[in-house]
């Protein structure tokens, strides 16, 4: 009934585990960080997600989805608390290969 997430830029680490063992268990979620495309050969690994701090310059993860919990105004350059806290999102915890962006805020 326990539910660990890790976030992790052993993103060589992540490749070797699912090469292996095909996916984690179910109640792991992995969390991966791109920041400045350290990871572009990674970006297709089934079961884990991707997260990225969203600066407004990388064209990559334009389409993602925004976490909830920053919002973002068109044109604004920086993001504001919108009230959805972690424990009600969820996302970090759910391992379905989300594609996620966090608005500077």
């Amino acid at each position: 009934d326990t539910h660990f997430a890790v976030y992790t830029k052993r993103f060589q680490w992540v490749k070797e585990y699912l090469d292996k063992n095909g996916k984690f268990p179910k109640n792991l979620c992995v969390n991966l960080s791109k920041w400045m495309n350290n990871m572009d050969e990674y970006m297709d690994l089934k079961g884990v997600n991707i997260f990225a701090y969203d600066s407004g310059e990388d064209e990559d993860i334009k389409d993602w989805h925004s976490c909830p919990a920053v919002g973002k105004k068109p044109g604004a350059k920086k993001g504001y608390e919108t009230g959805v806290t972690c424990d009600k999102c969820l996302r970090c915890y759910k391992a379905n290969g989300t594609r996620t962006k966090v608005h500077n805020h």
